[in-house]
């Protein structure tokens, strides 16, 4: 799950029943240094790019409905109308790189780099 004020964490939302979860699974590949993704040789870094769009790279919102009886129709709709216009896209994109994500619960505390 992608967060609007986090943007190199990925999350894990389940949710079934009365039972309900988020966790952090790490960083979106789109976060990572270059230097620390898998080598070409591997296969892996083309299954990673596979999945990039264009200014967001992997950053996606995944979700799985199970249950009998649903309307599949209604919860399209309703998911669709959820969806940014793209005016309000446009205003996050110039917003997004300005922002820094906020620190981690729980986190260490990132030590800025000396010159």
């Amino acid at each position: 799950m992608w967060l609007s004020n986090k943007h190199t964490t990925a999350f894990y939302w389940s949710h079934a029943g009365q039972h309900f979860e988020i966790r952090e699974e790490g960083d979106w590949w789109a976060a990572v240094p270059d230097d620390e993704w898998p080598d070409e040789a591997s296969g892996q870094r083309a299954v990673i790019l596979s999945d990039f769009a264009p200014s967001v790279g992997d950053r996606r919102q995944e979700i799985v409905f199970i249950g009998a009886g649903m309307d599949e129709a209604k919860i399209c709709a309703q998911l669709d109308a959820a969806l940014l216009t793209d005016d309000e896209l446009k205003a996050y994109n110039d917003k997004w790189s300005s922002l820094p994500d906020p620190e981690h619960a729980g986190a260490p505390t990132a030590v800025a780099a000396s010159t």
